[in-house]
């Protein structure tokens, strides 16, 4: 088992510049298992050594940032820099600690427009009249007219709510407006819609309390869209599926288990 010694005096360094306050400590670690190829990784890795995202044990607001190793001059030996600087808006690794966080789960509806009924069947409505033509004869003639009727779709609304060590910035950018790419907490491909993450501090940045919302429709994200002829205003009552009436796909796709939480 490795032993780990943190070493007061050599390369001990603290720095206070237009960055902030920064600090680098330093440790040896000795009796590293393993092959040799692994053993830096195994240094790092050691039970001791501060994990980057850890926040300082002392100084408020920095975390560590970086950390390197090197070998020592004696066998199955390294000594390993940690350096400690207060988390740019572009740092990755979320650290939730031991806070469970909170979830909600609802629902609302919302009206969407449609030209099918419940079995995807085109919306038709007819009217038949007795006409009699010139020589007295009746006959009857059918109008059959396409439609389109506003309905009200329920959404599920899924929000978890956690406190993290950095701010969402990355994962922001990288997943609201998007739908899911796999099925995830129990939703199938492409029913779930990222609509929001938001993180509050109200610690000058040194945790954050991220939300996370989506929510999940099994017809809204991918919308159907119906031809309209020029002249009724209305759908053609022989439209074919997948050429006047069609599925479109207009949400992009991510993978939503890099998120990092559950439901």
């Amino acid at each position: 088992m490795a032993t780990v010694k943190e070493l007061i005096k050599d390369g001990w360094i603290a720095e206070d510049g237009n960055d902030g306050f920064s600090e680098t400590r330093v440790f040896d670690v000795l009796n590293i298992s393993g092959a040799v190829s692994s053993r830096m990784y195994n240094a790092l890795n050691a039970n001791g050594i501060p994990a980057r995202g850890s926040s300082h044990p002392i100084v408020p607001g920095i975390k560590v940032t970086k950390r390197s190793a090197a070998p020592l001059d004696i066998a199955n030996g390294a000594r390993v820099s940690v350096f400690y600087s207060k988390p740019s808006a572009e740092v990755t690794d979320q650290d939730p600690g031991s806070d469970p966080g909170t979830i909600e789960v609802g629902a609302s509806a919302q009206s969407v427009s449609t030209t099918l009924d419940v079995d995807n069947n085109q919306l038709l409505v007819s009217h038949t009249i007795t006409e009699t033509d010139v020589s007295g004869a009746q006959q009857e003639k059918t109008d059959v007219q396409g439609v389109e009727v506003n309905v009200q779709v329920p959404q599920v609304i899924l929000t978890r709510t956690r406190v993290e060590s950095s701010p969402p910035t990355r994962k922001a950018r990288e997943y609201v407006g998007k739908v899911n790419k796999h099925s995830i907490w129990g939703f199938g491909k492409r029913r779930l819609l990222c609509t929001r993450i938001q993180g509050t501090s109200n610690d000058q940045g040194v945790t954050y309390a991220v939300t996370y919302e989506f929510q999940s429709s099994t017809t809204i994200w991918d919308p159907v869209i119906t031809y309209i002829d020029k002249e009724t205003g209305r759908p053609p009552t022989d439209l074919v599926f997948g050429v006047g009436i069609k599925n479109v796909q207009v949400y992009p796709e991510a993978d939503f288990s890099g998120i990092g939480i559950t439901f």
